[in-house]
This record gives C-alpha cells, sequence and structure tokens, in this order.
C-alpha cells in the first residue's frame, strides 16, 4: 500500500476542512477526495438519524440568495452598484467582477473548492449509505436518487462556471497513486452527458413531490431533477459549447496537454438540441403531473375592486415572491429573503423618520439598457415599435389624468421612457414617479393615495453616502408587496423562498430548443405557443398579432434567426433580477455585444426632473475570451500540472 501521506504532502493543501456534527475528515484538497478517518465515517452511517445529517450536508453546498449580491447578479450588466460605497453586511466581490478585477491568484467568488467539497461529500454518501442498518430500502433509493441529483447539478454548476472540469465519479481510494490523483479536465460534452445520464438513473427512485412539504420542501423530486436535467441539456447545445457556423470558434486551443482534441467540441450538432428538446418534454410532462401552472393573483377580498392594473402587477410580483406558489419548481429553503429584502427595498411612507432609516439601505439598481429592455405596451421592442416615440424617450412628459394614475404619480415629470410600458417594467422595476403598491397601503381606489418613489437629489429615495441607486432605478421583483415598516427600527420581511425554477423558465426553455432544433414552421408554431402562455400572464397580446400590428419588422417571428431574438428578449426580460441573465447572454454569446453598450442610469445627483433624466454614463465594461469562464485558481494548477488553465489566463 502506498504511503498516502506523502502522496498528500506533495500536493496544494486548500481552505479550511468543513465539519457537520460527528462528521470530520482531515482531507483538504477538493480533487483529492481521498476519504480519511474510517471509524468517523462508521459512525456517520451507523443509523439512520446519523445518515439523514450527512444527506442534509449535502444539500448544504447550494448557493443562497440572502443578500443579492452574488456575481451573477452584480457581476455583470443587469445590476449595478458602486464599489466605492460602505457597504458593511455585502460582498463587492460582484461588481469589482464586472469592473474586470477578476485574477487567477485569487479569483472572486470563486466555487471551484465549494463544488469540489460538495461533490466529495455526495460520493462518500453514496458509497456508505448502504452501511446504514436501519434505512428502509425505498427510503435509502430515495437518498441515493436526491444525492446523486445534486452531484449531478454541482458538476453542471462547475462547468457552467470553469467550463469543461474533472468529472469526479467516485472516491479516490486510500492507495491512489500520483497519477490517478493528478485528474485532467473532461470535455464539456462529456460533463453534460454525465450529469444527463446521473439524473436518468435517479428519475424512478425519486418521489413524485414531497410527502411531508412542512419539513421535506426543497428536497429533489422528479420534477426538480428533470428540469435540471433540461437546463444542463440545453445549456451544453448552446452557441458557447455547440458554436453554429457563423460564430467565431474561441476555443479550439482548450486541450489537456497530451490531447489535441478541444475540450469544448468545435463542431456544431443539432442533436444537442434534439436532447434538449426531449428533456424539456420529460420535465414538463414532470410539473404537469403535479398541476403545476403559471401564478395568477386570485385577488384579496378585503379590497374586492382592485383594479386590473394592480392584479396584473399582483400576479406578476407574487409569480416571484409568493412562496411555494403554483408555478415554483424549486425554491431555497435557506433563507427567508428577509436580508434581500432589508437591503434592497425602500421605505415608502413619507416624512423624515423613514427617509433617516439606514437600515434600509437600496443597495444599487438597474441599469438603463435593462429598463430599456422591456417591451412597449404593445408587446414589442421598444426600438421597432411603429407607434413609440423612440427617439423622445428621454424627452420630459407629465403624467396627466389620461394616463394610468395607478402606474404614474398624478401631476408628477418623468422621461417618456417610463410612459406606455407592458406590465412587467411597472411590476418589477421602481423609479421616480413610479407608483409602488404595497407596504400596508392596499386600497387603490383612490390612485392618488398610494405611495410612489422621489429619487431625486434630496428626496426619500435619493442616493446618500451610504447607499443608494446609482442607476435611478429600484428592483421591486424582490420586495414582497406586505413587507412593510410597522416602526421607526421594525422592518418586517414577509418570507419567500427564492424560485431556483419557476415554470414560466421551463416554458422558454423549451420555446428556445424547440427553435433551435429544427427550423421549421411547426416547431416554430409550438415554440410560440409557449411563449404566448408566459406573455398571456404578462397581459400581452400573442407574438402573433403583436409583431403584426405593431412592429415595424412584422414577419420577424416566421424566420429562425427572428424567432431567436423574440425568445431570448422575453427570457431576459420574464426572469430578470433572477440570476439567469448573466449566464444566458454568455451561453448564447451574445455577451460582448450587450457590453458595448455602456452601463449607464439618470442623473441621480440633480434635483431637477429636467437634470436629473438626462442619461450619464457610470462604467464602460470590457469582455474578452477569458471572460467566458473563470480562471482555475492558479494554486490548483501550480499543484496538479495536469490541469490546464482557461484561455487568457
Amino acid at each position: 500500500m502506498k504511503n498516502i501521506s506523502n502522496i498528500m504532502n506533495r500536493l496544494p493543501l486548500k481552505g479550511a476542512c468543513l465539519a457537520f456534527g460527528l462528521l470530520a475528515f482531515s482531507a483538504c484538497d477538493y480533487l483529492d477526495v481521498v476519504p480519511e478517518g474510517t471509524a468517523t465515517l462508521d459512525n456517520a452511517f451507523n443509523a439512520r438519524i446519523q445518515a439523514r445529517r450527512y444527506l442534509t450536508t449535502c444539500y448544504a453546498y447550494l448557493t443562497s440568495h440572502d443578500d443579492g449580491a452574488a456575481v451573477d447578479l452584480t457581476g455583470g450588466d443587469e445590476i449595478w452598484i458602486d464599489s466605492d460605497m460602505d457597504y458593511p453586511t455585502i460582498s463587492l466581490d460582484g461588481i469589482k467582477y464586472a469592473e474586470g478585477l477578476q485574477t487567477a491568484v485569487s479569483p472572486l467568488w470563486n466555487y471551484w473548492p465549494h463544488f469540489y467539497m460538495a461533490l466529495r461529500d455526495c460520493n462518500i454518501f453514496l458509497e456508505n449509505v448502504s452501511k446504514v442498518p436501519d434505512l428502509p430500502e425505498w427510503e435509502r433509493d430515495q437518498w441515493i436518487a436526491e444525492v446523486k441529483v445534486l452531484k449531478a447539478y454541482y458538476h453542471f454548476l462547475l462547468l457552467r462556471q470553469y467550463g469543461p472540469v474533472p468529472i469526479v465519479r467516485e472516491s479516490l481510494s486510500i492507495d491512489a497513486g500520483v497519477d490517478e490523483v493528478r485528474v485532467k479536465r473532461d470535455p464539456a460534452d462529456e460533463v453534460a452527458d454525465y450529469a444527463a445520464t446521473l439524473i436518468s438513473q435517479a428519475i424512478p427512485a425519486l418521489p413524485v413531490e414531497v410527502s411531508s412539504p412542512s419539513e421535506e420542501k426543497g428536497r429533489i423530486t422528479q420534477a426538480i431533477a428533470l428540469t435540471i436535467k433540461a437546463l444542463i441539456r440545453t445549456t451544453i447545445a448552446s452557441p458557447l459549447f455547440n458554436p453554429t457556423p457563423d460564430v467565431p470558434k474561441l476555443f479550439a486551443s482548450l486541450h489537456n496537454h497530451d490531447d489535441a482534441t478541444p475540450l469544448i467540441s468545435q463542431t456544431y450538432s443539432s442533436e444537442k438540441w434534439a436532447l434538449a428538446v426531449a428533456a424539456c418534454e420529460e420535465a414538463l410532462v414532470a410539473c404537469d403531473s403535479l398541476g403545476l401552472e403559471l401564478y395568477t393573483w386570485p385577488g384579496d377580498p378585503m379590497y374586492p375592486n382592485m383594479s386590473s392594473t394592480i392584479r396584473r402587477q399582483m400576479t406578476l410580483r407574487n409569480a416571484f415572491c409568493r412562496k411555494w406558489n403554483s408555478e415554483v419548481i424549486w425554491g431555497d429553503t435557506k433563507n427567508t429573503s428577509g436580508n434581500l429584502q432589508i437591503r434592497w427595498g425602500l421605505s415608502l411612507q413619507e416624512g423624515s423618520e423613514w427617509r433617516e432609516y439606514a437600515q434600509i439601505r437600496k443597495y444599487g439598481g438597474p441599469t438603463l439598457k435593462v429598463a430599456e429592455q422591456f417591451y412597449s405596451v404593445n408587446g414589442v421592442p421598444i426600438e421597432e415599435d411603429r407607434f413609440y416615440n423612440y427617439a423622445g424617450r428621454y424627452d420630459l412628459r407629465t403624467v396627466v389624468a389620461t394616463d394610468d394614475r395607478r402606474l404614474l404619480r398624478s401631476n408628477s415629470v418623468t422621461a417618456g421612457l417610463n410612459f406606455n410600458r407592458e406590465p412587467r417594467f411597472y411590476a418589477w422595476l421602481g423609479f421616480d414617479t413610479g407608483v409602488w403598491y404595497g407596504q400596508n397601503n392596499y386600497d387603490d381606489t383612490n390612485p392618488d393615495n398610494l405611495y410612489y418613489v422621489r429619487a431625486r437629489f434630496g428626496q426619500d429615495h435619493t442616493i446618500s453616502d451610504i447607499a443608494g441607486s446609482l442607476t435611478g432605478y429600484f428592483v421591486k421583483k424582490w420586495i414582497h408587496y406586505q413587507s412593510q415598516h410597522r416602526a421607526k427600527m421594525e422592518y418586517f420581511a414577509e418570507p419567500y423562498g427564492w424560485p431556483h425554477f419557476r415554470l414560466a423558465e421551463l416554458y422558454l426553455l423549451y420555446a428556445e430548443a424547440l427553435n433551435e432544433a429544427e427550423d421549421s414552421e411547426a416547431n416554430r408554431n409550438l415554440a410560440i405557443s409557449y411563449l404566448d402562455m408566459v406573455r398571456t400572464r404578462a397581459g400581452l397580446q400573442g407574438v402573433k398579432n403583436a409583431w403584426r400590428t405593431f412592429s415595424t419588422r412584422p414577419n420577424k417571428y416566421e424566420t429562425q434567426s427572428g424567432l431567436r431574438e423574440i425568445i431570448r428578449q422575453e427570457r431576459l426580460i420574464e426572469l430578470c433580477f433572477e440570476r439567469k441573465r448573466f449566464w444566458d447572454i454568455r451561453r448564447w454569446m451574445t455577451v460582448s455585444d450587450l457590453y458595448q453598450i455602456p452601463v449607464q442610469g439618470w442623473n441621480v445627483m440633480q434635483k431637477d426632473a429636467a437634470d436629473y433624466y438626462q442619461p450619464v454614463t457610470i462604467f464602460e465594461q470590457k469582455f474578452n475570451i477569458r471572460d467566458y469562464f473563470w480562471p482555475i485558481p492558479s494554486d490548483e494548477v501550480t499543484g496538479n500540472p495536469n490541469l490546464v488553465q482557461n484561455i487568457g489566463w
């Protein structure tokens, strides 16, 4: 038997080992997953209650959404925060990443060790759970299936962030040699296939739904697993991993030292899209069996005369914020969004006592380009709406009686950009003079009594030396309409779990896969039918009617490329601020074009409307080939000469 301690001494030691209850392991290198401490492992699996704790450990690596500062929110071009401000409770690594300050020596938001630790613990569980003496066979099989899905998901998250990565099929044996420890990166297609296969293996043993929602909500079910598989298949079929002839071949030089075959295939495969279609269909069947459907606000019996405008907003806002609503496929149970709402919400009550309350910090705001990406009220892009004054979108307008005063404050002055927009614009964005329904102010009979945003310099929601929106827009989507101040120093955040996946996303994934899999009228029509379900819930006409009636490109949906544009914009709108855009624009390889549009906002340091409503450039982003993937931490590459670094790092 080889001396494992000598092997370990020749490898880099990473991070601190985790200990969970009775579980303690001394192997800390996340690719050298040699389990040590046999007695501890025996104790961990000597009874059902102990094994269940280890199952919880396998779930514990799922990333949380508790502050809104994750890199896929503040590290792109969707939300911007001020990197010079003093934020005592959130990380600035996201905005540093957005400003191009990433390094290979000390990567920002580096999940390489995190997810390889997760895979280590998943493998330990799978290799030992059969030893548990008092675990019923059906439950053992279900737990194994759950951990297989988690293992697949962690591989996918590594693939999405780092590109091709080493697959961790099983733990290394205690007598593993140096060559076995020094793993190589596996091709991206193999990583995706491995993850998808794990999920397929797991499906028969997974429950259709959890048996005890109060205790097991958030545990893996068939619908969750199949939705993850659909995302994996759609991602690996996308241009970043499956370049079409018109897409630059950027990764031909990324290969292992002993093999010239690219780790990311440079040959287009239509079969990948066919697999994505099949995966989406499997997931849709599973969701349908649960009775999942796009959420619709049932109304409030206390306010039976609520206007259709506010009803629509309640449908759209609660599709995200109402916990475990009818379209949530998988929700986050690790937190209840309280910190998120406190850190990004507004105190809408008027008066100095609320304005001076520093707990509501308004950490940042959506960029102007995101505000412009929402459709017009006619359901088409504002730049191609024949009836929308696109050239005059920054001109000032006064809100008069004929305007919907449940959207904009009566008699206020604001930019033309904030008029005549689709319902999701008003439901999910806050902005100066925009009405913000809720916070214990629910009677909209007289819209002039509703709360509204006051964001010009010196007003209640202005930018200050401790916080504020640099852009003049606010993320209303994250804030439950019932969250409110109850007293000056007491803020109540209505709890909900961040939705990992909503049914609307699955519909849009399916539409995308259908359109890409086959350039045919039949596929386009089926894709449009799923788009239209999302659009109808948003209060918009169907694609065909909207484009034929209002667009300068009335036949856009009749071609594969035109419908692709429509599907992608629909996804960017519907899933805005949900940690999707950051990854989507990379897998579509549209990120370079979008980053050429500067990060802009209103001139928030101004008091007068004429001065405030002037677009100002906050930052000009750059994007290079190296930015598609994170660098593998340089000490990992140094310690393992078989591990090739990503291009540009």
